[in-house]
């Protein structure tokens, strides 16, 4: 098995808002809990256009955060 390169990331949407960290990822999505409400998400990889691999720790995506309610897991 291949490690995970996003693997507890903080994930930023493109407009600068925190969105949550990668849990995990199976089949070119990344599974992704916001800690602060407990909401889960789904979003594919290829929606990654900046990892930041400095202090920060950070992934950037190309999703407005008005739009990641689409990619949220209803239980």
């Amino acid at each position: 098995m291949m490690p995970s390169a996003y693997l507890n990331k903080v994930v930023i949407s493109l407009d600068c808002i925190q969105i949550g960290d990668v849990v995990g990822e199976e089949n070119d999505k990344m599974m992704i809990i916001d800690s602060n409400n407990g909401n889960k998400f789904t979003i594919p990889s290829c929606k990654v256009i900046l990892v930041d691999n400095t202090g920060t720790n950070n992934i950037i995506v190309d999703i407005q955060y008005q739009e990641v309610k689409r990619y949220r897991i209803v239980e």
